[in-house]
C-alpha cells in the first residue's frame, strides 16, 4: 500500500472463478414430429375452429382419414386401436371416442406404426398394425366433460352430454345424447346396415341374415338424408385394480326410428328386350340394440400373462315398406332380431427373450330369426305376383364356433419367425319356409322344394409357418399355410331323402411380402397370395328365399372352392416433416372360377339363382392419392384418383353366358389455405364415371360432377362464420342440386359456445341418384331431411 498527496493507493489481486449457469432448453414445438415408429402431431397447428370432437380434428391431420362409417385410416391402412393416454378403453367401437371426446381435451395425436398391444409380444413378433393414441393436456384429466343442448323450430333438437373421468388407475369415458336432425354419434349405422366396424371385424363368427334388410339412401352423410330419431348412450371404463389385474367393460344402447321415401324408375335392356318398373316406397326402420363386452387381463408374472375378451349383443330390428311396384299396392314387413355371444382367452407366456409362446380359445354363438310378411304375394308356380295372395318367409339361422390355436414366435439375428397351428370346429343350421294365405283362408305350409333345412358342419385344421427377415434396405416376409378342411352338409328336407355329402380338401395358400426402402420417407413394394375360399353357408341354400316383394332368391348347390390369386404392387412415401405424402398401388385379382348369378326378369318381379361355374372373373385397381403443403403460399394441395376394371358372367333370361365389364373411375382435387387473414377456404372437386360393357358393347354408362366448398370468416376473435355449398352438376340421368349450410359461431369463454346452425338453406326435399348394370338402369329419388335452424349451446367444465 502506498500513500501519496493525502491519497492512498491499494493493490488487489482478483482470482478467476467459474460460475456455472442451469442448462437453459429453448423448445420448439413443430406441428409434425417423429419418435421411432411414432408420428406425433400438435392439434393446434391444424385447427380452424370449427372443429367440436376428435373426429373433425383428425380429418385435418395429414396422413389420416375418416371414412363417413367413421373408420379411420393411417397411411392407407386402417387402425386397429384408438388409445386414451395408452390404454385402449374403447375396443373395437372406437368411434365412441372419436365421435364423443371433446376436441379440446386433445394435447397431442400420436399415430403408432408396428403397433402391438400385448407388452409380452414387442420386440418378437412382427406386425404391421396402427393406432392412434389420444394424449389428453394436463391438468384437465381428473374430471370433465360437456353438454350440447340444441334445439331449433319444427321440434328439431339435439341434446349430447359426456363425461370423462382419468386417474393413476381409472379411465372412464360415457355418453348419453338423442337428436332426430340426421346426427349419428354412435358406433352403429343401420341406414347403410354396416352395423359397427366391431361387427366387420367378427363377420365370420356372425350368423347370416339371408334375408335382405332395406338399406336406405344416403347422401355423403346422415347429416341431409337421415331423417331420424335416435336415442343412444355409451358406459365405457378401464379399473387397473392392480398391478397384476386390470377390468375393461363397454356397455351401449341405441335405439332410432328412421323414415325414408324413395321412388325409382328402373329400365331394363338386354337382347331385345326393353320394359320398365317403377317403385315407389315409403321405408320405417326401427332398431333396437344393447352392445355389451368384457375385458379382463391378469398378469401372472413379468413373463406370463391371461387375457380374456367377451362380447354379448342383442339387436332387434322392425322394419316396414308401405310402396307401390308398377302401381299394384304392396306392403311389407321384416322382424330380424340378432343374438352374439364371443368368448374368447388369450395366453402368453414369454420363455426368454428371444421366444413367446401363445395359446388362443374362442367360443361363439350366434343366431338371426327373421320373420318376413308380403302382401301381395307371390304365385311359385307362375312366377308372378298374385293380388289375391299373401306370404311369410320365415328364416332361422344360427352358428357355433370352436377353436383353439397355438403360436410360437421367435426373434433372432436373422429375422423374426412364426409358428402357428389350430383347428376350428364350426356349425350351421338354417331352416326357412314359406306360408301362404288366399283370400280369406289360413295360411299353408308350401310344398318342401321351396324351404331350407340343413346342417353344415366344418372341421378345419391348419399349420402356418411366417418369416420376418430384415436386411440393409429390404424387408421379406414369405408365408406358407397348410389347410385341411372337412365339411358335412346334410338336407332334412323329406324329398332330398336327407343325403348327406362330405367335402375334403387339403390346399396350400402361400403368400409373399417385398419392401425396399428407397429413402428416409419413401418405401417400394410388392406382394403375393394365393386363395382358395370355403364354401359359405350364404351360398348353400337350395329352397327359394323372398328378399323383398319383388326379388327371390336360390343357389344351386355346388361345394367347390373358389381359387384365386391376388397380387399388389406400390410405392408409398410419407415426409412429415415437409408435408408431402404420396401412396401409388395397383392390384389384380384373378379367380379361376367364380359365383355368378342367372336371373328371371319379369316387369313385376326378378328370380336369381347363384352358382359356382368354372369360369373366371378378374379385376384390376389402380390408385393414386397425393398431398402437400405449400409454405409460401399457406395452401394445401391434395389429388386422390382411382381407376377400376371388374370382369364378370351372367345369364339374364335364358341368354347364353354373357361377358361382362365394369369401368369405374372417380378423382377428387382437395384445397386447403392456412391463411393468417380473417378468411379461408376449402374446396373438394369429385369426377366419377361408371362405364358398363356387355359382350364388348358398352350398354350403360354415366358420369357425376359434384363440387363441395366451405368458407370461414373469422368475424372477431371470438366469432367465427362458415358457410358450406354442395353443387351436383346435372347429367342425363338427375338434376342440378345445390344445397347451402350456414353457421355462426360464437366462443364467449372457452366455457360455453353459442352456434346458430341454418341447414338445407335452399330446402331441398328430394335427391336423384344413379345405378347401372349391364342389363338396366336406375334412376332414383330419395328424401332428405328439410330445412331447419338450429341454436345450440355447448358447456364444458
Amino acid at each position: 500500500m502506498e500513500q501519496s498527496n493525502n491519497k492512498i493507493f491499494k493493490n488487489i489481486i482478483l482470482f478467476p472463478r467459474t460460475t456455472e449457469l442451469k442448462e437453459v432448453v429453448v423448445k420448439v414445438k413443430k406441428p409434425i414430429f417423429i419418435k421411432n415408429d411414432t408420428v406425433v402431431y400438435q392439434p393446434q397447428k391444424f385447427k380452424d375452429g370449427t372443429e367440436r370432437v376428435v373426429e373433425d380434428l383428425l380429418r385435418n391431420l395429414p396422413g389420416i382419414e375418416v371414412e363417413n362409417d367413421g373408420q379411420i385410416t393411417y397411411k392407407g391402412r386402417k387402425i386397429s386401436k384408438l388409445l386414451l393416454e395408452g390404454d385402449d378403453l374403447f375396443g373395437s367401437n372406437y368411434t365412441v371416442g372419436s365421435r364423443n371426446i371433446d376436441v379440446e381435451m386433445i394435447e397431442e395425436v400420436e399415430a403408432i406404426e408396428n403397433y402391438i398391444d400385448n407388452p409380452l409380444l414387442k420386440g418378437i413378433k412382427s406386425s404391421e398394425e396402427v393406432a392412434i393414441n389420444l394424449k389428453l393436456i394436463k391438468g384437465k384429466t381428473d374430471f370433465s366433460g360437456n353438454a350440447d343442448i340444441s334445439y331449433g323450430h319444427k321440434k328439431r333438437h339435439a341434446l349430447k352430454a359426456t363425461l370423462l373421468s382419468v386417474s393413476k388407475n381409472n379411465k372412464g369415458f360415457s355418453t348419453i345424447q338423442s337428436n332426430n336432425v340426421g346426427q349419428n354419434y354412435s358406433p352403429f349405422d343401420f341406414s347403410s346396415n354396416n352395423l359397427s366396424i366391431e361387427s366387420r371385424n367378427n363377420g365370420e363368427l356372425i350368423s347370416s341374415k339371408i334375408i335382405r334388410d332395406e338399406f336406405f339412401r344416403k347422401y355423403e352423410d346422415d347429416s341431409r338424408s337421415s331423417i331420424n330419431n335416435s336415442f343412444y348412450s355409451s358406459f365405457n371404463y378401464l379399473f387397473k385394480v392392480s398391478h397384476q389385474f386390470n377390468l375393461k367393460f363397454n356397455l351401449g344402447y341405441f335405439k332410432d326410428e328412421l323414415l325414408q321415401k324413395l321412388n325409382r324408375v328402373n329400365e331394363y335392356k338386354f337382347d331385345s328386350i326393353r320394359f320398365n318398373n317403377t317403385q315407389s316406397n315409403y321405408l320405417t326402420k326401427k332398431p333396437n340394440l344393447y352392445n355389451n363386452s368384457l375385458n379382463f387381463i391378469y398378469k401372472f408374472s413379468k413373463r406370463s400373462s391371461l387375457e380374456y375378451d367377451g362380447i354379448l349383443n342383442f339387436n332387434n330390428i322392425s322394419t316396414s315398406n308401405n310402396a307401390f311396384n308398377n302401381l299394384i299396392e304392396t306392403n311389407t314387413a321384416l322382424e330380424t332380431k340378432d343374438f352374439f355371444l364371443k368368448q374368447s382367452l388369450f395366453f402368453t407366456t414369454r420363455i426368454n427373450n428371444n421366444n413367446v409362446i401363445t395359446a388362443h380359445g374362442l367360443y361363439s354363438y350366434s343366431e338371426s330369426p327373421q320373420n318376413y310378411s308380403i302382401n301381395p304375394g307371390i304365385d311359385f308356380q307362375t312366377q308372378l305376383i298374385n293380388t289375391e295372395l299373401k306370404d311369410i318367409q320365415y328364416s332361422r339361422f344360427n352358428k357355433k364356433h370352436f377353436g383353439v390355436n397355438i403360436d410360437w414366435l421367435n426373434s433372432n439375428g436373422l429375422g423374426k419367425f412364426e409358428l402357428s397351428t389350430g383347428v376350428s370346429i364350426i356349425e350351421n343350421k338354417l331352416k326357412s319356409f314359406i306360408l301362404e294365405k288366399e283370400n280369406n283362408f289360413d295360411y299353408i305350409l308350401l310344398n318342401d322344394s321351396l324351404n331350407n333345412n340343413f346342417k353344415y358342419n366344418l372341421f378345419k385344421t391348419y399349420f402356418k409357418g411366417a418369416f420376418n427377415y430384415k436386411i440393409d434396405k429390404w424387408t421379406i416376409r414369405p408365408s406358407i399355410m397348410i389347410n385341411n378342411f372337412y365339411g358335412s352338409f346334410k338336407n332334412n328336407i323329406p324329398y332330398d331323402f336327407n343325403v348327406k355329402t362330405i367335402t375334403k380338401k387339403f390346399y396350400f395358400k402361400p403368400s409373399l411380402r417385398i419392401a425396399y426402402k428407397t429413402g428416409d420417407f419413401s418405401v417400394l413394394f410388392a406382394s403375393y397370395s394365393r386363395n382358395n375360399s370355403d364354401p359359405n353357408e350364404i351360398n348353400l341354400f337350395e329352397g327359394l328365399i323372398i328378399n323383398s316383394y319383388n326379388n327371390v332368391t336360390r343357389n344351386i348347390l355346388n361345394f367347390q372352392f373358389e381359387k384365386g390369386n391376388d397380387f399388389l404392387i406400390g410405392y408409398t412415401q410419407n415426409d412429415f416433416y415437409n408435408l408431402f405424402r404420396l401412396n401409388i398401388f395397383f392390384s389384380h385379382s384373378n379367380y379361376k372360377n367364380s359365383r355368378f348369378s342367372k336371373s328371371n326378369i319379369d316387369r313385376d318381379i326378378i328370380f336369381n339363382s347363384k352358382f359356382l361355374l368354372e369360369e373366371g372373373n378378374s379385376n384390376y385397381n389402380f390408385s393414386l392419392s397425393m398431398s402437400k403443403y405449400v409454405n409460401f403460399l399457406r395452401v394445401t394441395f391434395a389429388l386422390s384418383s382411382n381407376y377400376s376394371i371388374n370382369k364378370y358372367k351372367n345369364i339374364i333370361n335364358n341368354s347364353i353366358l354373357r361377358d361382362n365389364r365394369n369401368d369405374f373411375w372417380s378423382n377428387q382435387l382437395f384445397l386447403k389455405t392456412s391463411f393468417k387473414g380473417k378468411v379461408n377456404f376449402e374446396n373438394r372437386v369429385f369426377l366419377k364415371t361408371n362405364s358398363i360393357f356387355s359382350e364388348r358393347k358398352n350398354v350403360n354408362s354415366y358420369t357425376v360432377i359434384q363440387n363441395k366448398s366451405n368458407l370461414l370468416c373469422e368475424i372477431t376473435e371470438k366469432c367465427l362464420f362458415s358457410l358450406d355449398m354442395d353443387y351436383t352438376a346435372p347429367n342425363k340421368f338427375t338434376q342440378e342440386n345445390i344445397f347451402l349450410d350456414a353457421k355462426i359461431i360464437f366462443n364467449s369463454n372457452k366455457k360455453i359456445i353459442y352456434t346458430l346452425i341454418a341447414q338445407n338453406i335452399t330446402n331441398n326435399d328430394m335427391m336423384e341418384n344413379i345405378f347401372v348394370t349391364d342389363y338396366f338402369q336406375s334412376k332414383e329419388a330419395y328424401s332428405l331431411l328439410k330445412r331447419y335452424i338450429l341454436l345450440s349451446v355447448n358447456f364444458r367444465f
